[in-house]
């Protein structure tokens, strides 16, 4: 079955007249298709199930000013648009926080506020730069009352009873994030 490439074909070899063959192109096409599916198969597998981050997170229902709303529960990106002292006094250093008119935080707060980014005044947070930075949770007080419903789109968004003590939102922020 061998025949002279040069007699039939001019001057291809035999190297052309086989990778020139559409059959050949077409099963070595297949062949490396497959291939890269079935890895791209094992690497997703492998990822969903080692990496804790892809699984569903577990929630706690938190009742609140405004509600229900389901919480982390270990969240590690908190957004806090009022009561910034109450999160720091349980231990917990946000991502960013809602500043005094003047955009400082309080005197006595500045050395535990120096990474903390500022998102907009108190009463007034800036969704876009909340947004920007996809919290896990945002908490708050009720004077934000009027954009719950964007912020609880952004993060789930706890806002505690402003009529209430500074003592009932540390108690419900350290609700919160489980330390009470």
């Amino acid at each position: 079955m061998f025949f002279n490439v040069n007699e039939r074909r001019g001057t291809r070899n035999l190297f052309t007249y086989i990778f020139n063959s559409r059959q050949i192109q077409l099963l070595l096409f297949s062949i490396i298709t497959a291939l890269i599916l079935i890895g791209c198969e094992i690497n997703t597998s492998e990822n969903i199930s080692s990496n804790p981050e892809n699984t569903i997170s577990q929630t706690r229902v938190v009742k609140h000013a405004m509600g229900k709303t389901k919480v982390p529960l270990n969240p590690k990106k908190v957004v806090v648009i009022g009561g910034l002292d109450n999160a720091l006094a349980l231990g917990i250093k946000p991502i960013a926080a809602t500043t005094l008119g003047d955009n400082n935080y309080l005197n006595y707060l500045e050395s535990k506020t120096k990474e903390v980014r500022k998102v907009g005044v108190n009463g007034s947070p800036n969704l876009e730069k909340i947004l920007y930075l996809k919290p896990d949770l945002i908490l708050g007080l009720n004077w934000d009352a009027d954009i719950y419903q964007q912020l609880s789109q952004i993060a789930p968004t706890v806002l505690a009873d402003a009529d209430k003590s500074w003592k009932e939102w540390l108690t419900k922020f350290a609700y919160c994030l489980q330390i009470y």
